[in-house]
């Protein structure tokens, strides 16, 4: 009777078993529920850096089709000029406005689009110089050039379009490289170092053709006061 009351009962034995049992048939679904959850987890982390991946793609795909169309029309502009040049000389500086016009302000029209790819994020660049430099370039192109026939035939209007095309075709053709991961040195050391002896002389240069545009308007006014003096007389 003594080793009977020491003895646990049957109940008891039976109760532990239970708790054991669900113990041990718990812990197999909690590792494939952690399992699960990891598994969907990478998933997700898998699908995020696939859709990463494709829009970083379509980016950078629109960023070498617009380098390239860009890069396509300078370079006509340029291999216009210097074959004109070539074949008739001085005589084509004068015409240089009306040859190659269209295609520069298609493509200073173009260049806008920059400024927004800054803003969005698309590319690495300082807004402000940017939006100077391309500002300053569809003024002078639209609204000073284009607007005064008399002075399209300059040549210095040439010379600022030469200068234009210099820079913008070897910005182009690094931005488009750089895209595909081509780097090249030497066109690299061109792509931060021609802008500068470049850019001063393309400032004065503008500010040439506005001397020229004023002495040319003070002749123009002179002329006709002159005429109008003579009509009285």
């Amino acid at each position: 009777m003594f080793w009977k009351l020491l003895l646990p009962s049957d109940r008891e034995f039976d109760h532990k078993e239970t708790q054991v049992n669900g113990k041990v048939d718990s812990a197999p679904a909690k590792r494939e529920e952690g399992k699960k959850s990891h598994s969907s987890s990478s998933s997700n982390r898998c699908l995020q850096q696939q859709l990463s991946l494709e829009q970083s793609w379509r980016m950078n795909m629109y960023l070498f089709i617009y380098y390239l169309i860009q890069f396509c029309g300078h370079s006509w502009i340029f291999t216009n000029m210097i074959i004109r040049f070539l074949s008739f000389g001085k005589d084509s500086l004068a015409d240089t406005f009306y040859s190659i016009g269209l295609v520069m302000r298609l493509c200073q029209s173009l260049s806008a689009l920059e400024l927004l790819h800054i803003l969005v994020g698309i590319e690495e660049n300082h807004f402000f110089p940017r939006f100077l430099q391309i500002m300053e370039r569809i003024v002078i192109l639209f609204v000073v050039i284009t607007s005064q026939e008399e002075v399209q035939g300059k040549y210095i209007v040439c010379a600022l379009f030469f200068l234009w095309t210099i820079l913008d075709v070897v910005r182009y053709t690094y931005s488009m490289l750089s895209i595909t991961g081509i780097y090249y040195p030497p066109l690299t050391w061109l792509n931060y170092t021609l802008w500068i002896p470049l850019y001063p002389l393309s400032i004065v240069a503008k500010g040439t053709y506005f001397i020229i545009k004023y002495l040319y308007s003070e002749r123009k006014a002179h002329l006709r006061e002159s005429s109008i003096k003579k009509k009285r007389s």
